[in-house]
């Protein structure tokens, strides 16, 4: 599950408050802090809030760019368990133009990864049924189906 309890737009950049529940009995690595670009919490801004453009550019793979998150606070975990949740605040620096519309995106998650004496280890993965029928392979990338439209 994924939500969105609150955004924010602030003097310099932006804020979120965001949920995390892995309701499944696979656990999901949470990226890799180590790893740049393979944690890609934060926002992607489009033209409209339909949710026709979202399918369309995800469809075309002309998505914009994730404005991704800089602090995290508590800490994401390195493999959230089944049945775990975490909630946190996820923030960035940086302008966000008037008139665009805001979805908060969740990744990457990768089902199956472990951790062993502190690293994180990919294992093959094993793919909730439910993920498999939506045609989810061994990443997720979850962006958000409410948008936000910025107004001055």
């Amino acid at each position: 599950m994924f939500g969105v309890r609150a955004f924010e737009v602030t003097n310099d950049g932006w804020r979120a408050t965001v949920t995390l529940a892995n309701d499944t009995t696979v656990s999901f690595g949470v990226g890799n802090p180590d790893l740049p670009g393979s944690r890609q919490f934060g926002l992607m801004l489009f033209s409209t809030g339909t949710h026709s453009e979202l399918e369309k550019r995800n469809a075309k793979g002309s998505l914009p760019t994730i404005r991704v998150a800089e602090t995290f606070e508590p800490a994401l975990p390195a493999v959230l368990q089944p049945h775990q949740t975490w909630t946190g605040t996820i923030e960035a620096r940086g302008p966000l133009a008037t008139g665009t519309w805001v979805r908060i995106v969740f990744g990457g998650l990768f089902p199956g990864q472990r951790i062993e004496g502190g690293r994180l280890l990919p294992s093959k993965p094993v793919i909730p049924d439910g993920l498999r029928k939506a045609n989810i392979g061994s990443d997720l990338i979850w962006i958000t189906d409410h948008a936000y439209e910025l107004k001055r």
